[in-house]
């Protein structure tokens, strides 16, 4: 069945129904996608966090004995 083939009122409603089917499915894939890169952000975080701390151990290890 064709949109075109349909009175205007059912067109509008199969129309705003295909619209709002749209934003939701892109609405759910945004939120995929922010949740992912606030994770990764996360990681990085915590990376650098023990990035620092490797260095601070070196710098001790290496710290020439008095």
């Amino acid at each position: 069945m064709l949109i075109g083939d349909l009175s205007w009122p059912q067109a509008m409603v199969e129309s705003v129904a295909i619209l709002s089917l749209a934003l939701v499915v892109c609405v759910a894939i945004w939120q995929v996608f922010r949740t992912g890169q606030t994770a990764i952000k996360k990681e990085s975080g915590r990376h650098d966090d023990l990035r620092k701390d490797v260095d601070e151990l070196k710098g001790l290890v290496e710290r020439p004995a008095a």
